[in-house]
């Protein structure tokens, strides 16, 4: 018997063979809002989600792309690459890295699988493997601001001193689910727009 997810948006999905058909924004959108980064391993009344971990580095990806004189519609399909870095984990799950780890090589290729079809579907495939390393090294930046956060008062990770947090003016919010899930698919939204017909007086990105 074959298994099936069944989504939010009601789409049956079977992670390993998972195809365009059934990948739907919203789901990915709704699912990261509510899943927790870190396993949970939080304080009780914070919910920090997957979601909100991508806006913010999204946001970042956006700007500093521009600062280095790249045209916004470049921008734009770098900062999408980097707002869908996690998406396949609507289907699979957000596990910390030693879980990864644990879970072995069959969970990476499934999981690898879903992000291939999920950078298809949303044309940000070519960006996503151009600009690999540098979406990797804003995710493992981003954990410098999160640290703080999830774990107050712990002793920094022992390979901290070797990357700068992201600069953000404030400290991550903690969003709501819902909020957090309004964010995600409000910057896709923006980003999608300014990536296919370039920037207008209608469509900006705020600055978080």
């Amino acid at each position: 018997m074959t298994l099936h997810m069944l989504t939010h948006h009601r789409q049956k999905v079977e992670p390993s063979a998972i195809h365009a058909g059934t990948i739907d924004l919203r789901d990915i959108a709704h699912a990261l809002a509510k899943m927790p980064r870190y396993n949970g391993h939080g304080p009780i009344d914070l919910h920090y989600s997957v979601a909100e971990h991508s806006v913010p580095m999204a946001n970042y990806a956006y700007y500093d792309m521009l600062d280095r004189y790249n045209p916004h519609r470049i921008a734009a399909s770098f900062a999408l690459a980097a707002l869908l870095h996690d998406a396949h984990e609507a289907y699979m799950g957000d596990l910390t890295r030693a879980a990864k780890q644990a879970a072995g090589p069959d969970y990476k290729l499934v999981c690898d699988h879903i992000q291939y079809e999920i950078n298809l579907k949303f044309e940000c495939f070519g960006v996503a493997e151009a600009f690999a390393s540098e979406i990797k090294g804003l995710d493992t930046r981003i954990l410098l601001n999160e640290r703080p956060i999830i774990y107050p008062g712990s002793p920094p990770w022992e390979w901290e001193a070797e990357y700068d947090p992201l600069p953000f003016a404030k400290p991550l919010p903690c969003w709501s689910a819902a909020a957090a899930r309004d964010a995600f698919m409000g910057h896709f939204t923006v980003l999608a727009q300014i990536k296919n017909h370039g920037l207008s007086h209608n469509i900006r990105l705020e600055r978080l």
